[in-house]
């Protein structure tokens, strides 16, 4: 299916970038297409794991591990580990989380009402994905393509006028 035009099959895809392919996370873009579609996976499998009644810590370490970024994991089971201990400083501990699910986390709902928060922050984070990737796709090919060509116009000055200002100059 898709949601605002972003397939969800593009989900493993982008969020594999490995061996070969892990440049593709310099592209400028890339980057934060993939962190904006892990947010909207943890939200989304957080809220069905709420609406199936999954205790908050397990969930949060479920999701968490499910994004398949390791310190993505690691902050959602040092929040688990904190909302378990009653830690009131749970919400500190969301430092580098994205701002909207750290406000729907940190406001202490939990169950049916926290899943539909969390719903509303995976359509969130699935429509800034979907954006990121509208511009790989019609404005990187432009970019590219200047800058390739402006490249190709430097080579091409450089191998054809450079021997012939050494004529001139003799």
């Amino acid at each position: 299916g898709t949601v605002t035009g972003v397939q969800t099959c593009a989900l493993p895809i982008l969020l594999s970038l490995t061996g070969w392919s892990a440049p593709l996370r310099w592209v400028p873009g890339v980057s934060r297409v993939i962190h904006n579609l892990q947010h909207a996976g943890f939200a989304r499998l957080l809220a069905l794991l709420c609406e199936q009644e999954v205790p908050l810590p397990e969930g949060l370490r479920l999701a968490g591990d499910a994004t398949g970024d390791r310190a993505f994991a690691l902050r959602a089971g040092e929040l688990a580990a904190a909302v378990e201990r009653g830690d009131g400083s749970a919400t500190r501990l969301q430092a580098g989380w994205p701002k909207f699910l750290h406000w729907a986390l940190s406001q202490g709902v939990q169950g049916v009402g926290l899943a539909t928060v969390l719903r509303q922050a995976a359509h969130l984070y699935r429509r800034r994905a979907a954006g990121g990737m509208l511009w790989l796709r019609t404005g990187l090919p432009i970019v590219c393509t200047v800058l390739l060509g402006g490249l190709i116009t430097l080579a091409h000055a450089v191998i054809n006028l450079g021997p012939m200002a050494a004529l001139w100059f003799d």
